[in-house]
């Protein structure tokens, strides 16, 4: 999910690739879930089903196309009428003058015949004729208690005189506005807006017809809702509802068990355009849930509403699994993603010492390349030689090139090497045989760097990066090929899928980012497979539907979306590692500024990076590979700022996170995760140790933002006395020690804040 800068070389100079792109769409499977389990394969066993499948909808207007709101297509949406410049007045839920002049109460007049005509709401109809009395014509319509009022309109006709129109407010007449001769049988509208009117006064000196006299408290509301069939428990709501550009004036989300008692959630921007989510906490209960825009004073406007998608409190990722020890220790889980020369525009073995990888593995257990398939072939379809290249004389399409002195270079200290084979931006058309060219590729490739008959540099190999622009059925062949390939040429080295998720179905048939698990990974390659690959993006929506980063323990940050992969991975191929090869944030630091909407700073990402790779370790995740090693040479875009060092045009300064790491390592990096003693709004704390299941430490935070310099007193019940506790901020490669907290009769007492503290237990 990152635009992976290629450092090429100076010889060739060859221009830097883009890779991956990224969109953030919350969809839900275009099949009918239930959420009882299958057995056997289950394609769609990730997914938490939106409560709105197979609910029925309907609107304030335009009702038989307000199923689109849950067609899960997120680019259909409901459009409602036009309330201005007159469908407002026909509308007893907008105009509330229908039926007024029915009640004689309710007006006084100078001399009216059939009075409600002009309160019928149909501007067409027969007028209401108003005759002078003591030289005046008057009409004045009372309200029981005072009335906000935006707007009144009046239809008149046979205009001889002026008609003023008043609004009352504390019994003195307010002038609004002046119908004239020249306005005779238009419809006019007169802004009033005031919160506490009496009644509403017109005045002439002349007879008139009256057609229509109509009035609005509000801006017009329209509406569509979902009814979800049965009361449910609803926690979360994911809205696209966008309502054009300057057509609403307001929105609003609606809760009610019965359809008729509404409940209000929250107000909404109706400008934004990407996905919103609401949380809603504590949960209700309901059956239906209504968005409601208020539209703008504009004639033939009309307002849109595009997705719902509706949910118990724990949304579309689920709850998280129960915890259980992880077989893997802190360090061996954390890698990092690096690419050919670490940056330096040059071979490894001729980057400066203690660069590179030298200052990598000190961090990470294995790190991860971007193997491009074209730069060892010029067709797809054709065989690389790794014979020819391991003899110095390069590859088909690179005469300078030499992956194995390369790979040499990251694999000499205590790395591995993981490679995702890259051919996403080869054309579909090139591939005249794709099954068959990919299990030759794979065979070759596993043949040379494998461990068994090759040199044993590459540890695990993954079957494209993101290939997102083949269509599933095209992909699964070029799966199906090179797995196996790999597998029989060499059965010790671990194979992974392309990198995809399990929460969103409808990425396959929405958008160009087609990722789903579901979809690519079907029961003939199981066989094939050694763990699981997916990439985790740490984002969310603001309430302005904004793409940004959120910290990793966020209801809503897709950090969560692991939890799906695990359902899918428990349901199908349960045995296997997962595999988390990109995740990470954008930071300030290191003498380089991050100024897009996905930036956080430089102490949230370290701060992040440490609890993020907790909150992965206690889900059960094998491998965590930190997207990027470094910031890129470009100017402040999405993902050029991941590094947990600067770029190469600032020499690679050292950020925080990689001193938060290092920090982290230093005190629990032969450590594994072993169980969860707190885990709730107000701190997460875990419980550290051996792989014998030894207790040594303990670590501890509030799952808040990285800038909120708040901070709490918990206490919690342990056997396990504190001796000794450090800060994990990323200030000091050992950790910034810190109070101890107090310990008695079984009961840790302490202060958390954004920061994690770890603490030496006995």
């Amino acid at each position: 999910m990152k635009n992976v800068l290629l450092f090429l070389f100076v010889i060739l100079q060859i221009q830097a690739y883009s890779q991956n792109e990224v969109a953030h769409i919350r969809n839900v499977s275009h099949q009918q879930f239930v959420k009882k389990k299958k057995k056997g394969w289950d394609a769609d066993a990730g997914v938490i089903p939106s409560l709105t499948i197979g609910g029925t909808t309907s609107a304030s207007t335009n009702t038989e196309t307000s199923n689109k709101i849950i067609d899960e297509k997120k680019e259909s949406h409901w459009q409602s009428g036009q309330p201005y410049p007159t469908n407002f007045m026909t509308r007893p839920d907008q105009n509330i003058l229908i039926n007024h002049l029915n009640t004689k109460s309710q007006y006084t007049a100078s001399n009216i015949s059939t009075p409600k005509n002009a309160t019928d709401g149909n501007p067409n109809s027969t007028a209401a004729n108003l005759k002078p009395k003591n030289g005046e014509v008057f009409l004045e319509l009372f309200f029981q208690k005072p009335q906000t009022l935006i707007s009144v309109a009046l239809r008149a006709g046979n205009v001889t005189q002026p008609i003023e129109v008043f609004i009352k407010e504390n019994n003195q007449l307010r002038n609004i506005g002046k119908y004239n001769k020249s306005d005779d049988h238009q419809i006019l509208r007169f802004p009033a807006k005031s919160k506490n009117v009496n009644s509403i006064v017109i005045k002439s000196k002349g007879g008139f017809s009256l057609w229509e006299i109509a009035a609005l408290e509000s801006a017009p509301k329209e509406w569509a809702m979902v009814d979800l069939g049965k009361i449910q428990n609803v926690g979360w709501v994911d809205t696209r509802h966008w309502a054009g550009e300057k057509t609403a004036v307001s929105s609003a989300l609606l809760v009610s068990k019965d359809g008729k008692n509404w409940t209000k959630i929250k107000d909404l921007d109706p400008n934004a355009l990407q996905t919103v989510t609401t949380i809603i906490n504590p949960s209700v209960h309901a059956r239906y849930i209504k968005l409601e825009h208020g539209v703008a004073e504009k004639d033939w406007g009309s307002v849109f509403i595009w997705e719902f998608d509706v949910y118990d409190e724990y949304g579309p990722y689920g709850q998280m699994p129960p915890a259980k020890m992880n077989p893997n220790t802190f360090k061996e889980m954390l890698g990092v993603n690096g690419i050919w020369g670490w940056g330096f525009e040059k071979y490894s073995d001729l980057v400066p010492q203690g660069r590179g990888a030298d200052l990598f593995e000190k961090i990470s257990s294995h790190a991860r390349n971007y193997h491009f398939l074209m730069w060892d072939v010029m067709d797809p379809d054709n065989a690389p030689d790794y014979v020819k290249m391991a003899e110095g004389k390069g590859t088909e399409t690179n005469w300078w090139l030499d992956w194995d002195r390369e790979y040499k270079e990251w694999t000499e200290g205590k790395m591995k090497l993981q490679t995702s084979i890259q051919f996403r931006d080869i054309p579909k058309e090139q591939w005249n045989n794709p099954y068959e060219s990919a299990y030759k590729f794979g065979y070759l490739f596993a043949q040379h760097f494998g461990p068994t008959s090759g040199n044993g540099l590459v540890e695990a190999i993954e079957a494209g990066n993101e290939p997102w622009y083949y269509e599933a059925d095209f992909y699964k062949k070029i799966l199906h090929g090179m797995t196996r390939g790999i597998k029989e040429a060499d059965p010790k080295i671990t194979v992974l899928p392309c990198a995809l998720q399990a929460a969103f179905p409808a990425n396959e048939y929405e958008g160009q980012f087609k990722n789903y698990i579901g979809a690519r990974v079907t029961p003939e390659v199981k066989d094939y497979l050694d763990a699981i690959n997916t990439h985790l993006t740490p984002w969310s929506y603001n309430e302005k539907g904004e793409q940004i980063a959120t910290h990793p323990e966020h209801p809503y940050n897709g950090t969560r979306a692991i939890l799906n992969i695990i359902r899918f991975r428990n349901q199908n191929l349960p045995k296997l590692p997962i595999y988390v090869s990109e995740w990470g944030w954008d930071s300030d630091g290191g003498n380089e500024e991050c100024i897009h909407g996905e930036c956080v700073s430089e102490k949230a990402q370290a701060l992040y990076a440490v609890r993020g790779a907790l909150m992965l370790a206690r889900t059960g995740v094998d491998r965590a590979t930190w997207y990027f090693f470094a910031n890129e040479n470009k100017e402040s875009s999405l993902f050029t700022r991941s590094g947990l060092v600067s770029s190469l045009t600032t020499d690679f300064n050292i950020k925080q996170a990689y001193v938060a790491w290092k920090a982290m390592l230093h005190h629990i990096g032969d450590k594994h995760f072993l169980k969860v003693i707190r885990e709730d709004n107000e701190a997460w704390v875990y419980l550290l140790g051996n792989k014998n299941g030894t207790a040594t430490h303990i670590v501890a935070w509030r799952p808040i933002d990285a800038n909120n310099n708040t901070s709490t007193n918990i206490d919690f019940q342990t056997i396990f006395k504190p001796k000794k506790a450090w800060k994990l901020e990323g200030k000091n490669e050992t950790g910034e020690p810190t109070l101890t907290p107090s310990f008695k009769k079984g009961k840790v007492s302490m202060e958390v804040s954004a920061v994690p503290v770890v603490m030496e237990v006995e």
